[in-house]
């Protein structure tokens, strides 16, 4: 393993810096980064994109440290598409509250890039890997595609925009919103840079072009299909909604919980209805959730500042363990957190065997 320090790189030359670089990848597949200063890091990591077939996986101390590195690295990797940032919920363990839309959409669009193997350079905070996600097999299957002159009943639609997680707005300026106006439907999909509206005839699509969100202007050019990623990780419909309930029902009773309380979160669930904190709910909704390190599983492995990585892991799993202890004492219902979360061991396992 390749150590990077301050004192080191004050007396190593260009041609030490390379050596390093050429033996990373061939003789070994993990990378250690400290005491860099300003965009150094960034510089030396895009010296490393493109020499082999192999993604890089860039684990980072923090959320600020993460898209500090991820614009600096974008701003020097050869393809900045190639680059992609894993974002935190930026909530504690089991907090009562809901995850930013724009979080939410942006995990989920990088999860399916690195499905598609569209991804070069993954930058992620080390939060963000010890929390579990969507399998890769569930999230394959869950899309939905508008194809131009096809009929789409509409309340089927719009109850699929929100199966998808797409909230219904009185005007569409954010990632996982829509908005109904008669015969045209606006829809900001998680994975795109613009909003795009679609005009009906009927049940039939029409037309459908891209749109400014801040003048609501379409614009030139029209789509012939559109496809749709869900917009949140959690999914309120079909065999995935009732595997929830299920398995709530299950922990519920298992934490001796009142009934009326479990009956009341399964209504509001059934109604596609998300209070703030049942984002942690997420193991409930599919068979066993997945880690990051299953959606990368020959990637080239970076930790940038390791005794910063080392420290935020054990604040983290002090903050999850009592999150946890709190939930039992005010019997709230809540996945275990082996569940949700990856222990500190398996964290290191995964870094000393990938």
């Amino acid at each position: 393993m390749a150590v990077m320090d301050q004192e080191l790189s004050q007396h190593v030359n260009y041609a030490t810096a390379q050596s390093l670089l050429d033996g990373f990848g061939e003789r070994n597949r993990q990378l250690e980064i400290l005491g860099q200063s300003g965009a150094s890091d960034a510089a030396l990591l895009s010296k490393t994109l493109g020499q082999n077939s192999r993604p890089l996986l860039v684990v980072c101390a923090s959320q600020k440290e993460a898209q500090r590195l991820f614009t600096d690295l974008r701003f020097f990797a050869p393809r900045p598409t190639g680059v992609a940032l894993f974002p935190h919920w930026e909530l504690g363990p089991y907090d009562p509250l809901t995850p930013h839309p724009e979080i939410e959409a942006t995990r989920i669009k990088t999860l399916v890039r690195l499905l598609k193997g569209e991804i070069e350079a993954l930058i992620i905070p080390v939060r963000s890997l010890m929390q579990r996600v969507i399998p890769r097999p569930v999230l394959a299957k869950l899309s939905l595609t508008l194809d131009l002159e096809e009929e789409y009943p509409r309340p089927e639609l719009l109850r699929q925009l929100q199966d998808l997680g797409y909230q219904a707005v009185p005007l569409v300026e954010d990632r996982g919103s829509f908005a109904v106006r008669g015969d045209i439907i606006d829809i900001f999909p998680a994975d795109a840079e613009q909003p795009v509206r679609i005009d009906f005839y009927g049940d039939l699509v029409e037309r459908m072009r891209r749109f400014d969100p801040t003048n609501q202007r379409s614009e030139p050019g029209d789509l012939k299909q559109l496809r749709l990623i869900p917009s949140r990780e959690l999914c309120l419909s079909g065999a995935h909604l009732d595997h929830l309930l299920q398995k709530l029902k299950e922990r519920c009773d298992d934490l001796e919980l009142p009934r009326n309380l479990r009956e009341g979160i399964s209504d509001e669930l059934k109604e596609g209805i998300l209070a703030p904190g049942r984002a942690f709910l997420l193991p409930f909704n599919y068979p066993g959730l997945e880690s990051l390190f299953d959606y990368l599983p020959a990637a080239d492995l970076v930790l940038n500042d390791p005794p910063a990585i080392e420290q935020e892991i054990d604040l983290f799993n002090g903050e999850i363990r009592s999150a946890e202890k709190r939930q039992i004492e005010r019997q709230l219902p809540h996945p275990r957190r082996q569940e949700l979360y990856l222990d500190p061991s398996e964290l290191e396992d995964a870094f000393t065997h990938y």
